[in-house]
């Protein structure tokens, strides 16, 4: 009697293989979803709200720069490097701070480090102006203003067309052909196993 178990397919790898696709295409689903915000971009720091209200210009040789993606925020503070989160709804945005490098910053650069990072917490809003980004408090004033090439911005304020921080979008081809595939493999896996265990 010959023994041709070996030549067949094994139901338990396909079925792993055939989840993991699946995990896989989601996670790239969920991300691109995550990424859908007005905000999203990397932006260059031009000026602040400092003492007395009052508009102070970003230094030249120490510029902060923010990069907005995926619900995370990466950038510099023109001394120091910083990560935060963020939230976006409608026009409303929040953003929660995360972890800032240690380097000791003197001087105007000190100032400016320890006013970006404060400003940061107190952003509630925001508006696009053509290629502005305006991060504002509760009051509505501009706290941090930046600029930056963002191919949402279309003028005037901009808005999320939905609630939350994900825009509608189609879905492309090849998660289409991710979940099927996916599908596909877990399917047949479970035939197999299933022609296995009546075989026994």
């Amino acid at each position: 009697m010959h023994d041709h178990v070996c030549t067949r397919p094994r139901p338990r790898p396909l079925l792993g293989l055939g989840f993991a696709i699946l995990l896989v295409t989601a996670l790239a689903s969920g991300a691109s979803l995550l990424a859908a915000t007005p905000v999203d971009g990397t932006w260059t720091l031009t000026q602040y709200l400092g003492p007395n209200n009052t508009q102070v210009p970003a230094l030249a040789s120490a510029t902060p720069t923010a990069t907005f993606a995926n619900g995370m925020i990466t950038g510099t503070t023109g001394c120091n490097s910083f990560t935060a989160s963020y939230t976006v709804s409608g026009s409303s945005l929040t953003i929660k701070p995360g972890i800032v490098s240690l380097v000791a910053c003197a001087g105007p650069v000190g100032t400016q480090e320890q006013a970006f990072l404060a400003n940061l917490n107190m952003v509630t809003g925001y508006t696009i102006t053509g290629s502005t980004l305006a991060l504002t408090n509760a009051s509505g004033a501009a706290v941090l203003t930046f600029t930056g090439a963002n191919p949402t911005a279309s003028g005037g304020a901009t808005t999320l067309p939905t609630t939350g921080n994900a825009r509608q979008a189609s879905t492309p081809p090849w998660e289409w052909l991710g979940l099927f595939v996916g599908a596909m493999t877990v399917v047949t896996g479970c035939l197999l196993w299933r022609r296995a265990i009546v075989r026994r």
